[in-house]
């Protein structure tokens, strides 16, 4: 199974909730915040409110300073809110520490080899480090991706952390589980490797930078206008892949279509040509911006020894003047493991 959606969370029992309501700490809240405020009791500003389960920040506090009940939960994945899978991770033979900075939860002491060699010369750092540590035990990587996934989805859009979707890979089990809505799942056993979160903010930006550079290098400039139009056309590509072509990700044409789509910009560098392909001579033209077409999936007429390929063709038009060429991406896929796989480099051809 590849999929694409967004990470749920489920107690599938009341007793399972208030278990963990009953271990959360229970959150400090500033009076003067409150509307209306609360005036009593009279000393101090500050009284504690029932811890929140259902609180993303909250929940995260409580996961990342107890990995252990990361797997109580029940984790799903979602289509416009709608659990289809519940997930669980794969055997953790590879555990992550997750506090080696205070400022910086994420961070992992291994990245910072010399930094940490340094730090152990001076007590106060020596510290630190220790009470990152017992502060952050370590955790298994999927699960703090849903962690950190299910309040980076909770951002608003605009945020240049929010999260909309991620890429999940596994395999799916013989097993169910039931929701506390009574829905019935399949249950998947997520791998660590192709789970990634999708920042669409840093993605929109990634394809304008290459677009700018584009124009940088024929020593042109985009006005406003033109990258506020390409803002939009890089975000309606996007929403195309995350809605027009949404599916299971169970068939290996689905999981050939879903892996293209959450690697568009990761599979070659010239994906954002597609968008300039008919470039005017002139910066700023109405028909200088191409937008996405179709994507099409079928069998690769080549492929290699137990292998699985799937030919994906990616089309651009000029929305604008449609007897302008269509440009056409070609990615052959290999959907054998979990984590597909491309082949070859892309290739570019013009259709009608």
């Amino acid at each position: 199974m590849y999929a694409i959606g967004n990470i749920g969370f489920d107690f599938g029992t009341e007793a399972r909730r208030d278990g963990f309501r009953q271990q959360m700490d229970r959150p400090v809240v500033d009076r003067r915040s409150v509307d209306p405020p609360r005036e009593e009791p009279p000393a101090g500003f500050d009284y504690t409110a029932p811890a929140n389960p259902y609180d993303p920040y909250q929940l995260r506090s409580y996961l990342a300073q107890n990995p252990w009940a990361s797997d109580k939960l029940i984790w799903t994945l979602n289509l416009e809110r709608t659990p289809i899978y519940a997930l669980e991770a794969e055997s953790p033979v590879g555990m992550i520490w997750d506090g080696y900075r205070p400022a910086e939860p994420v961070a992992n002491p291994e990245d910072e080899q010399q930094q940490l060699i340094d730090d152990l010369h001076h007590p106060d750092r020596v510290a630190q480090i220790l009470n990152g540590f017992a502060a952050n035990p370590p955790v298994s990587y999927v699960y703090r991706q849903f962690r950190d996934a299910i309040v980076g989805q909770a951002l608003d859009i605009r945020d240049p952390n929010y999260v909309s979707r991620l890429s999940i890979p596994g395999h799916i089990t013989d097993r169910t589980v039931r929701l506390f809505s009574g829905q019935v799942v399949p249950v998947v056993e997520v791998t660590a490797r192709g789970l990634y979160t999708w920042n669409e903010r840093a993605l929109i930006n990634a394809a304008v930078g290459e677009v700018k550079k584009y124009f940088e290098q024929r020593r042109e400039e985009l006005d406003t206008r033109a990258l506020d139009r390409l803002d939009k056309n890089v975000r309606a590509f996007l929403d195309k892949i995350y809605y027009e072509f949404r599916n299971l990700g169970r068939s290996s044409q689905d999981r050939a279509l879903n892996y293209a789509g959450t690697n568009a910009f990761a599979l070659t560098a010239d994906i954002y040509s597609g968008l300039t392909s008919g470039m005017a001579q002139v910066a700023g033209a109405e028909n200088d911006l191409y937008t996405l077409d179709t994507v099409t999936v079928s069998k690769s007429p080549y492929c290699r020894m137990d292998s699985d390929c799937w030919d994906v063709v990616v089309s651009f038009f000029n929305p604008v003047n449609e007897r302008q060429a269509t440009v056409s991406y070609l990615y052959t896929i290999d959907v054998s493991e979990a984590l597909p796989v491309s082949l070859a480099p892309s290739h570019q051809f013009l259709t009608r």
